[in-house]
This record gives C-alpha cells, sequence and structure tokens, in this order.
C-alpha cells in the first residue's frame, strides 16, 4: 500500500548529494523556542483506501499517571516518552445519536445506555426539541442499535430514532524524542540512521484500520523524506528498546488494531519509522504522521474543477543543536509546544 519504487528513488537521488544522516529545518526560531511558522506544503501521497484482515500483534499494558507499566508493573515508560493529547478540535465533529418518544430529559455529563445493545457513551451535549432530538456523545463503546431504548444515569429515557452517526475518532499516539542508532546493511556497510519509536492504542470502541504515513519535511527547503523500508534496522532498534515486544516496521504495520476496552488495560501496538537520510545542515524540522484519525475534508485543489483531500495529521517539531558533522541524538530536542494537530 506504499508507493515504494517512488519511495526508493527518492532515497537513492538524496543518498547521492547527502553523504550525513540528520534531520531538521533551518529557519530562525521564534521567540519563546516556539515553532517558526511552516510554509504551505504540497499534499503527500493520498490514503490508499482499503480493507484488511491482518490484526496487528498488540501487547498489554497498564495506564499510570506518568506513562505505562506492564501488568507485571515493570516500568515501560521511559522519560522523554509524550503521550499526545487526543481531545477532539473545535473543528471535530463528535458522534450524534437521534432519539424520538422522550419521557424525561437526558443530562449533559451522564452516561448513556443503549437497552438492548449495551452500548454506552458519555453524553457531552444534547439539541432538545421536546420528545425528539439529538445526543452528543464521546467515550462510546458498542453499537447503538435503531428503536431500541435509551437511559442515562439521571433517569433521562428515549427511543433510538436511527443508528449512531460516527463521528471524529483518533487513536492515542506516544512517541519518544528521535534516537540516532548504527546498523550494518548488505552492499552498505555501517551507517547511522534515525528513528521514530511510538506507541498506538485503540479506545475509539470499534477496531480501526491502521495505514501510518510519517513524513520528515524540513520546512526552510522543502525537502521531504518518507520512513524508509529497513528490514534490517528494525531487531536492532527492538533489541535497543525492549526485546521483549514486537516491534513493527514500515512494512509490517498496516493492519486492524483491536479495541481496548478492558479496564486498566490497554492493548498496544509498538512500532518505529525510520530515515537513513536528512539534511544534515538543517537544525529544525518536523514529522507529520497520518493515518490516526479518520476525520478530512476536502478542498479545492490548483487545477480547476479538482478537489484535494486534506487529513487530520500529527506533526511533531524538533530543534537539532549542532553542526553537521558528528551528529548526536542528544541534539535532537523538541520543540515547544512538541506538537500541533493539523489538516494536511
Amino acid at each position: 500500500m506504499r508507493i515504494d519504487s517512488i519511495r526508493m528513488m527518492s532515497v537513492w537521488l538524496a543518498l547521492a548529494c547527502l553523504p550525513t544522516v540528520s534531520t531538521s529545518h533551518a529557519q530562525p526560531e521564534a521567540p519563546g523556542g516556539q515553532a517558526p511558522a511552516v510554509a504551505p506544503l504540497p499534499s503527500p501521497e493520498p490514503i490508499v483506501p482499503a480493507t484488511l484482515d491482518n490484526v496487528l500483534k498488540t501487547r498489554p499494558i497498564r495506564r499510570t499517571v506518568n506513562g505505562y507499566t506492564d501488568p507485571g508493573n515493570r516500568s515501560v515508560a521511559k522519560v522523554n516518552e509524550r503521550w499526545v493529547d487526543t481531545s477532539l478540535l473545535p473543528t471535530d465533529k463528535a458522534p450524534q445519536l437521534d432519539y424520538a418518544s422522550k419521557t424525561a430529559d437526558f443530562t449533559v455529563g451522564k452516561v448513556l445506555t443503549g437497552e438492548t445493545s449495551k452500548a454506552v457513551a458519555l453524553i457531552i451535549g444534547k439539541d432538545d426539541n421536546g420528545t425528539n432530538g439529538t445526543l452528543t456523545l464521546g467515550k462510546v463503546k458498542g453499537e447503538f442499535q435503531a428503536g431500541e431504548p435509551l437511559s442515562d444515569d439521571s433517569g433521562g429515557s428515549a427511543v433510538a430514532s436511527g443508528r449512531l452517526k460516527e463521528g471524529v475518532w483518533v487513536l492515542d499516539f506516544a512517541f519518544k524524542s528521535l534516537r540516532l542508532i548504527q546498523i550494518e546493511t548488505p552492499g552498505k556497510g555501517r551507517r547511522s540512521v534515525v528513528y521514530l519509536y511510538y506507541q498506538v492504542v485503540n479506545r475509539t470502541g470499534k477496531p480501526r484500520l491502521f495505514l501510518p504515513q510519517f513524513t520528515l519535511v524540513v520546512p526552510e527547503t522543502g525537502k521531504r523524506f518518507e520512513d524508509n523500508v529497513i528490514p534490517s534496522a528494525i531487531p536492532v532498534i527492538q533489541a535497543r528498546e525492549d526485546q521483549t515486544t514486537t516491534l513493527l516496521g514500515a512494512v509490517d504495520v498496516a493492519g486492524m488494531i483491536p479495541v481496548s476496552d478492558q479496564k486498566g488495560i490497554d492493548q498496544a501496538v509498538f512500532g518505529v519509522a525510520v530515515w537513513d537520510i536528512f539534511d544534515p545542515k538543517a537544525d529544525q524540522f518536523s514529522i507529520y504522521v497520518r493515518g490516526l484519525s479518520n476525520n478530512s475534508f476536502e478542498v479545492p485543489a490548483a487545477e480547476e474543477g479538482k478537489t484535494t483531500t486534506k487529513h487530520k495529521t500529527l506533526r511533531i517539531d524538533f530543534r537539532r543543536r549542532g553542526d553537521e558533522k558528528n551528529i548526536n541524538e542528544r541534539e535532537f530536542q523538541l520543540m515547544d509546544p512538541a506538537y500541533q494537530w493539523i489538516y494536511w
């Protein structure tokens, strides 16, 4: 599902010009350490619609205040691991459920239950028109059915007049700062690669298709690098991060993520995006992550009568302290703020 031939050609061309590994964008730092303004970028390759039977391998993790520990209470979270805020944005549309035959008012902040389906959700908004209306929901678990009785914790009561109108969902995502490692590759000998180690958890209430795209961008020059298919790097990175956890790379990470619906326990997919080239002269750069949400919208394209799709995308901003020689992973630092949700 990746356009590997194009990707590898771009990798080969970049290798011809760039003798060292590095990533960043060389824009002046904005006041207060803020990420600099990023010029509009051409859209990346479209996300290819697909349905996969492949279920990604997960590992059970227990959520704690400061990160995650596994069921054996062995710490997995590192000091530089960061979980992204996946709360819906004002531009995101939450799930909605129409109701009729209301006999008692629903209350915002209470839990809604479907009598037949046993589906549950948090009521975060309502539009009441007397005996009928619409509920806006969050934290939906299960599938509400048309015609089933509905009730909430405060005695609200009505009948679902249709199926749930699914809104925007977002997968929970954690990452570490960029890291650097040496690997051996056939025909190329020993070389350096940089990688983004991450975790994905599905708390959306349903299994979701995960088709991530990781793009590293240097805003000043417009250079873009897709994560590389480097199978030999995966076991080396896994040995460094956690030998007991299956780590998925660019080839293996496409598939279904099962829903995490146990109290206190999540099923996490562990993955890594890898780059073996980038601009060693750049001192700031961004990594764009698509595939964490279903939200998108159409905008007019440059060609008259055409449109292009913008997808909800996580942008992670980095700086690198140092020159283009003797690159060290300690030079990679997250900006403040470290990330933003954008549409790309």
